[in-house]
């Protein structure tokens, strides 16, 4: 197992205006000597006004081109976090005048499939392997006014793409409208990682922060429009009767509309398996539920299996357990099938 050990501390303090920067280096330790034909940076990042400097190190273990790319990689989080000392807060938008949980459950299975992507503009400067005590070392630099140039720009076609999806104007039919505006929720979440790449570039700078981009509007637009969209619960099976209750009381939470009509937009089919089993005077309870959502022409959008296991002494109390477990997945499961018929 490779030990990784970040030779640079982090930034005491930064003057991010003039994109200056300041280490403190602790003594190398007896276990880390450096060898005198080191480079300085090794224990003494470089200070630039230009540039910002990250180092890193890895123990060779007989591969030093692994090891090199192992200390890179220490060595570019060095240098974020010493952008992260001067940013207090989160850059990232929310809709806090909203605290239902179809609007929490939206936001995290939309910022799940959004992964975030790496700083732009960070560079391997140099690099140096300690041949006597086989460690090597990176050092990498961002050129924070080219990386802010870079990050601007991307927000500025993003701005572009959403500014589209404000001005479209609702027709009416909820389905219609969702299928438009619902692909707006991965862009605006591109958006809100780019604005917090350019808030750490930034830091006070207000320049270069004045005018983003507020995504609370189009966000209430679209999550209005989650909401409206008429559900119909089938149960399928007799043993799925057990959940209508449990099942009506979180799409409730989820603030969607429950009908019972065929006009319904969305149908939600569930079966429920359950297992009993008794062990040492207790009683367990498996239980399985399949769940598809359906639309309004029999397609199927969406489906998952849950499952919840309860034990007690009471056979009663451990269905009550079982289904309890349930209960906390289904909501998930609701928001994936709405997000799937789009």
């Amino acid at each position: 197992m490779f030990v990784i050990r970040s030779v640079a501390l982090t930034f005491l303090a930064l003057t991010m205006v003039a994109c200056k920067s300041s280490h403190i280096v602790e003594p190398v330790s007896t276990e880390q000597r450096v060898d005198k034909r080191a480079p300085e940076w090794v224990v003494s990042p470089p200070r630039e006004d230009l540039f910002l400097y990250g180092v890193g190190s890895s123990e060779v273990y007989g591969d030093s081109v692994r090891a090199l790319q192992k200390a890179d990689d220490v060595a570019r989080g060095d240098l974020i976090k010493q952008l992260k000392v001067s940013v207090s807060q989160s850059l990232t938008a929310s809709t806090s005048t909203e605290n239902n949980q179809v609007f929490r459950k939206t936001e995290i299975i939309v910022n799940s499939k959004v992964p975030e992507t790496e700083m732009v503009g960070i560079e391997r400067a140099d690099n140096y392997v300690d041949q006597t005590h086989q460690v090597a070392y990176a050092l990498v630099r961002l050129d924070r006014r080219k990386a802010i140039s870079t990050v601007k720009s991307e927000l500025y076609q993003q701005e572009l793409r959403l500014t589209k999806y404000d001005q479209y104007p609702l027709t009416g039919n909820v389905m219609a409208d969702v299928r438009e505006l619902v692909p707006a929720l991965t862009d605006i979440r591109k958006y809100e990682l780019n604005a917090e790449k350019l808030k750490l570039l930034a830091a006070n700078n207000k320049e270069h922060l004045a005018n983003l981009y507020d995504a609370a509007a189009l966000k209430k637009k679209i999550y209005g429009l989650l909401s409206q969209i008429q559900i119909r619960l089938e149960p399928m099976n007799r043993e799925a009767h057990k959940l209508e209750t449990m099942m009506e009381r979180q799409l409730t939470k989820l603030d969607v509309s429950l009908v019972d009509s065929a006009d319904a937009e969305l149908v939600l089919k569930y079966s429920l398996e359950v297992i009993e089993k008794e062990q040492k005077q207790t009683q367990f309870v498996l239980m399985t539920a399949d769940i598809k959502v359906v639309d309004s022409s029999g397609r199927i959008v969406s489906a998952g299996v849950i499952s919840g296991k309860g034990g007690a002494y009471d056979p009663d109390v451990a269905h009550k357990r079982a289904l309890a477990k349930i209960s906390d997945k289904i909501e998930t499961e609701v928001v994936k099938g709405l997000l799937s018929s789009i």
